[in-house]
């Protein structure tokens, strides 16, 4: 025979009854149409653009995969290409999300790279890997 233990009965029923409006609350939620009610949201709609992009002082592989990798994970990069190799200098073709300016502060942001030029007119960046 057990005895009756109320810690252990008033633990069970909180326990019953905090699942009970869990399950209400995520019922109700599902139910809703979530955009609206949380209320109208206004949304840019997602632009692409193209850039070309140069990148000096590439003096090894690691150099080349370091620097890939830096604009690769650029929240505005979709693709990128290699356009061509020079003795120090690699040159790439990129698809971005976004324009071209915001690409820039992006990039601007990396402590490694160093703009050295653009060109507005024609979507062209020309950087420095600093090490």
């Amino acid at each position: 025979i057990r005895s009756f233990n109320p810690k252990i009965f008033i633990f069970s029923s909180f326990i019953s009854s905090a699942s009970s409006i869990l399950y209400l609350f995520f019922s109700v939620l599902i139910k809703c149409d979530f955009p609206d009610a949380i209320g109208p949201t206004i949304t840019k709609p997602l632009t692409l653009d193209f850039a070309k992009l140069s990148i000096a002082n590439i003096f090894s592989f690691d150099d080349y995969s370091n620097s890939r990798d830096l604009i690769k994970n650029l929240v505005g990069t979709k693709e990128i290409s290699i356009d061509s190799f020079e003795i120090d200098k690699i040159s790439y073709s990129i698809n971005i999300y976004g324009d071209f300016k915001s690409y820039i502060r992006e990039i601007s942001d990396i402590n490694f790279l160093k703009i050295t030029d653009i060109e507005y007119s024609k979507n062209i960046i020309e950087i420095d890997l600093i090490r």
